[in-house]
């Protein structure tokens, strides 16, 4: 896409939708009707969602493992249908600009993304170079481009992690990079798909920093996520994916005075993991954990 394709004005772009304007101020996500079927699948990944995200809120998309989540997030930064081609219904804009049009360059600057994978969006080998890559991509200067990488290491306190390898880099340092290259280019908005899955708690607790961090400049944040404790206190909103439909939305109050049995019940992850942390460190410290033998599997009697 692109090339010698003219650029229309954002807001020229948008007209009016399905049932009435659209939220097309900046940073906002509107979603108005989408349907969505990938090519050569069975079933639609989307079906029939209406869904807004302004400005500066943070959302989590949770469900079960293929109920949309991570398609809607393919729909929020413009990859469906610019990159992910099947039958796309429905009217969709982010920051303004209304995916099913605009060339895909014109959404790169607004919309940072990460995927639940760093290994997946890597371009280089050296953390300073990929860091630059977005910014050289779009063909800004060396000075501009030196400029921004200094300020997102400092930014997100990784300096430190400049010019190495990123092969020699934990797994949670590979995720903070794949986060501030995701920002070189001051995105309005941030979308992130499962960027826990592979992390352990130290890691994650330096992800929620990012998050807050990013929150707190007014970034609008989606989030699709399995791991749901470590957005608590972060998250304004919980979007409930289920076959393709959104189920349901809470605001984060309400989402977080759910029963532990409800939250089970919408197959969704534990929201407050302290109870189970406090019955892991009794168990540990009891005296008949501490003097109980290891007996093999292969030792117990039929």
């Amino acid at each position: 896409m692109g090339g010698n394709q003219s650029q229309p004005n954002a807001t020229a772009i948008i007209g009016t939708g399905k049932g009435g304007p659209l939220d097309t101020s900046a940073g906002t996500i509107a979603s108005r009707g989408i349907s969505f079927t990938y090519d050569h699948a069975a079933e639609p990944a989307l079906r029939d969602i209406t869904l807004t995200v302004p400005a500066g809120e943070c959302i989590v998309l949770c469900g079960a493992s293929g109920c949309g989540k991570t398609s809607y997030t393919r729909v929020a930064n413009g990859l469906i249908p610019s990159f992910f081609h099947g039958a796309f219904a429905g009217n969709q804009t982010t920051c303004g600009l209304d995916v099913e049009t605009v060339p895909i360059d014109r959404l790169t600057p607004l919309v940072g993304s990460v995927f639940q994978n760093p290994k997946t969006q890597y371009f280089n080998a050296n953390v300073t170079d990929e860091l630059a890559f977005p910014a050289e991509n779009i063909g800004l200067p060396a000075e501009d481009i030196n400029r921004r990488i200094t300020a997102v290491a400092e930014r997100f306190g990784i300096g430190h992690l400049l010019h190495r390898s990123i092969f020699h880099l934990s797994g949670g340092q590979k995720q903070r990079i794949a986060v501030a290259a995701a920002t070189m280019l001051g995105p309005r908005v941030v979308v992130l798909d499962e960027p826990t899955s592979n992390l352990d708690a130290n890691a994650i607790a330096d992800m929620r920093a990012m998050i807050e961090q990013m929150k707190d400049e007014g970034l609008t944040i989606v989030i699709a996520e399995h791991r749901l404790a470590w957005l608590n206190g972060v998250a304004d909103r919980y979007v409930g994916f289920d076959g393709g439909h959104i189920v349901q939305d809470y605001e984060a109050d309400e989402f977080l005075s759910l029963s532990p049995g409800c939250v089970a019940a919408m197959g969704l992850r534990a929201l407050d993991l302290q109870p189970y942390r406090r019955r892991i460190a009794a168990l540990a410290s009891s005296p008949a954990a501490a003097c109980r033998p290891y007996r093999s599997r292969r030792s117990v009697p039929a």
